[in-house]
């Protein structure tokens, strides 16, 4: 898959393309409906697939207030994207200034001069130009003025509701992983690198791997979870506790990742962490014994649930 960061002259050589219009934050069940139809189309005309997105997510900067975090890194994004079979996926600067542009000025002056598209895919959902007063039928209206197919996926529903980025970030925000993973078609990612801790956690028998992850990113609930840690391509079981720390009196967020039976010095590495089910929220202990107690209880519950996933 080839990516482009900005909008360039070089996009004008693609050719035959076949659009994909949206944010696609999370890459869920919903949008890999829409992706598999561009895909598939794409394939069978001889075209390319190409995801037409745009960063920052534009309710990050137009309402930052009501916008609760990314669902997954960037990294995270394209490696599910390039799973799904897409060709091409191009990250399209959002700013004040082009939040005014006109649906209309979008397809002519982007769209529409850079890639001449045989075909525009979107949600049912998608909105575009100022004030998103464009939607799926101006995107019809436009299509037949500059010659090009649009196809609308309708909503993808799991339990009578539809599927969508909103509702997954409520499902992480109270720790929901179960109907996350359902949503979303996968469990529930966060990466980012090793960074130095307090070692609390080798203090206690159970050495942790302290991780940065930008302020973007919504985290799951806090309390601790069972987890798979991924390495340079290997998985390996692990417990993720994100909080406070309580029984430390800890002042910031952080999340620590004990990987089972591991002891390679992690620094500076970059870890990718799936959530596969919350153990119990976090709590205050009155002492190290009773906590280290109840860790190793953690940790002998996610072994048991992780061996049935990672077999």
């Amino acid at each position: 898959m080839r990516i482009y960061k900005e909008i360039s002259e070089e996009i004008k050589q693609i050719q035959n393309s076949y659009v994909i219009l949206g944010n696609f934050d999370g890459v869920h069940l919903g949008h890999r409906e829409l992706i598999q139809k561009s895909v598939e189309q794409s394939m069978n005309k001889k075209g390319k697939s190409i995801i037409y997105t745009f960063s920052p997510h534009p309710e990050q900067l137009l309402s930052p207030d009501s916008f609760s975090g990314y669902i997954t890194s960037p990294n995270i994004k394209e490696q599910l994207l390039e799973e799904c079979g897409i060709d091409i996926l191009i990250y399209h600067p959002f700013s004040k200034e082009f939040s005014l542009k006109t649906p209309e000025e979008f397809i002519k002056d982007y769209l529409v001069r850079y890639l001449k598209p045989k075909k525009v895919f979107v949600g049912f959902n998608f909105s575009f130009g100022r004030g998103g007063k464009g939607n799926p039928a101006v995107l019809s209206e436009l299509g037949k003025k500059y010659n090009f197919q649009t196809q609308v996926e309708p909503p993808v529903y799991l339990n009578q509701l539809p599927i969508s980025s909103s509702r997954i970030r409520q499902c992480l925000e109270v720790g929901d992983i179960n109907l996350a993973k359902s949503l979303l078609g996968y469990w529930p990612k966060l990466e980012g690198r090793v960074v130095s801790g307090d070692k609390m956690g080798r203090q206690l028998g159970f050495p942790t791997a302290n991780l940065f992850i930008n302020n973007d990113i919504i985290l799951p609930k806090t309390g601790v979870y069972a987890t798979y840690t991924t390495l340079d391509g290997e998985k390996y079981k692990s417990v993720t506790n994100i909080g406070f720390k309580p029984t430390f009196s800890a002042k910031s967020l952080s999340v620590e990742i004990h990987i089972l039976n591991f002891t390679k010095n992690l620094y500076g590495e970059n870890l990718q962490i799936s959530f596969v089910q919350k153990l119990r929220d976090e709590k205050r202990f009155t002492n190290v014994n009773e906590l280290k107690q109840q860790i190793s209880f953690d940790v002998n519950i996610a072994k048991t649930i992780l061996d049935k996933v990672l077999t």
